[in-house]
C-alpha cells in the first residue's frame, strides 16, 4: 500500500522523501517512465505538393492540419514529420522561389509574341489601394503569365515601361511582334477573320434604320478599327471564307501600292465610305510589316491563291496566324489571377510574384481534377 505524502515539514524531509521512494519501491509499484517528446526529422513537402497547396490558396496552418490527417489516414505516423507552421511557411517559400526561377530561365519560346496588358486598381496590406498591371506573351502553342507589379501611377508611360521591363527582364523583348490592349471583338476569336468581321460589322451598322443608335454604334465602332489598318489588313489573306478574286486584289496591292510613310495605327473610315470599301482598298505595300514581325515567309504571294494550301511557307504561316490572340480573354485572366492571390498566403512582394508563377504552371500542368490528370509518383532513384 502506497500511503500519500503528508504536507508537514516532517513528512517532506530528503529523509521521509528517500523512505517513501523505498517504501514505494518496496511495495512493487513503478514510476511510470518520462515520455520523451521526439521531433521529426521527415520533411512532406515536395514541389507538387506546394504548387497544389498554393494553387488552392491554403494557409500553412491549414496545410499542417491537412498534411497531418492525410498522412495518419495512409498509415504514417505524423510524430515522424516535420509538421509546424513555420517550417511549412519557410519551405514554400524556398519552393516558391526555385520554382520561379526555373520557370523564368526555362522560358525560351522560338516564335513572335503577342503581348497582352490589363489593369486593375486592387487593396493593398496595408489598406491602401493600388494598381495592378498583369502583362502575359502569347503565341503560338505559348501563353505566359510575365508579371502583375504595382504601379505607381496610372499614365500610359508607367504601364509601357511597365510592359517594356517584363519582356527585357525575361529576355523576350526580341520576340515582341503586336500588342493587344482591351480590343473589341464582335463575331470570332479567329485573327485571320477579323478585318472582314470588323468591315461587314460598319455596312450592316450603316444601314440600321434608327439614325440615333446607328450614329452612336458607328461611333463606338470606329474606334476599333485596329484590323483594317495597312499594318493588320494581311491577316484577311488567311481567311478561308474570303473569295479568291478578293485575296489576289489583296496580294496586288501588296506588291504595288504605295502605302503612308507613317500608317495609322487605327484607320479613318467615315461612315459616308463605307458601302463602298472593300478589304483590298485598305492593303499597301505597308502590309507586307506584318509579315516581317510574325516572322512569316511570303513565297507563296506569287503563286494562285487556289494553290496556297499546297504551299509550304503558306501552311507555315496559318499556323503561326492562328497562334495569335485577337481579343483580351489572355490578359484578363492575368487580372483574375492576382485578384484571386493578391492579400492571400504573404505580404511579401516578391514571394507574391514567385506564388503567381507557381500557380499559372500547376494550372497548366493540371488542368483538370480527374485521377488522369494527376501527377504520377516519381520513382526511386
Amino acid at each position: 500500500m502506497v500511503e500519500l505524502e503528508s504536507s508537514s515539514s516532517e513528512s517532506s524531509s530528503p529523509a521521509n522523501a528517500a523512505n517513501t521512494s523505498t517504501s514505494s519501491s518496496d511495495a512493487g509499484v513503478a514510476s511510470p517512465p518520462k515520455r520523451l517528446r521526439t521531433r521529426g526529422t521527415k520533411s512532406v513537402l515536395s514541389p507538387d505538393l506546394v504548387g497544389a497547396l498554393d494553387r488552392t490558396g491554403v494557409s500553412s496552418r491549414q496545410a499542417l492540419r491537412i498534411v497531418a490527417a492525410t498522412a495518419s489516414s495512409l498509415g504514417h505516423d505524423p510524430q515522424e514529420l516535420v509538421l509546424n507552421p513555420e517550417s511549412f511557411r519557410q519551405a514554400r517559400a524556398k519552393y516558391r522561389s526555385t520554382l520561379a526561377k526555373d520557370i523564368k530561365e526555362t522560358f525560351s519560346p522560338l516564335t513572335p509574341l503577342t503581348v497582352h496588358w490589363d489593369g486593375k486598381i486592387l487593396p493593398q496590406d496595408d489598406g491602401t489601394h493600388a494598381k495592378r498591371l498583369a502583362i502575359l506573351v502569347t503565341g503560338e502553342g505559348v501563353e505566359k503569365l510575365l508579371g502583375v507589379p504595382e504601379l505607381h501611377s496610372g499614365t500610359g508611360d508607367v504601364a509601357a515601361t511597365a510592359v517594356f521591363e517584363a519582356l527585357e527582364d525575361w529576355g523576350v523583348q526580341e520576340r515582341f511582334a503586336t500588342e493587344i490592349y482591351v480590343l473589341r471583338w464582335f463575331k470570332s476569336t479567329v485573327p485571320s477573320y477579323a478585318p472582314a468581321n470588323d468591315l461587314g460589322f460598319a455596312k450592316d451598322i450603316v444601314q440600321y434604320h434608327d439614325e440615333s443608335i446607328r450614329k452612336a454604334c458607328f461611333t463606338t465602332l470606329s474606334r476599333h478599327f485596329w484590323y483594317l489598318s495597312e499594318d493588320l489588313i494581311g491577316l484577311s489573306l488567311f481567311d478561308s471564307r474570303l473569295p479568291v478574286s478578293d485575296k489576289q486584289a489583296i496580294v496586288q496591292a501588296i506588291l504595288y501600292d504605295e502605302g503612308a510613310e507613317e500608317p495609322a495605327k487605327r484607320i479613318n473610315l467615315p461612315s459616308s465610305q463605307v458601302p463602298a470599301a472593300t478589304l483590298p482598298s485598305f492593303a499597301t505595300k505597308n502590309s507586307l510589316r506584318l509579315f516581317e514581325a510574325l516572322d512569316i515567309k511570303t513565297d507563296f504571294l506569287s503563286t494562285n491563291p487556289r494553290k496556297w494550301q499546297e504551299e509550304e511557307s503558306y501552311v507555315e504561316a496559318c499556323r503561326r496566324i492562328e497562334g495569335l490572340r485577337v481579343v483580351n480573354d489572355t490578359a484578363k485572366r492575368g487580372v483574375a489571377l492576382i485578384q484571386s492571390f493578391n492579400l492571400r498566403l504573404t505580404k511579401d512582394e516578391e514571394q507574391r510574384q514567385f506564388l503567381l508563377q507557381v500557380v499559372e504552371a500547376h494550372r497548366h500542368q493540371q488542368p483538370g481534377t480527374s485521377k488522369a490528370s494527376l501527377p504520377r509518383p516519381s520513382r526511386p532513384q
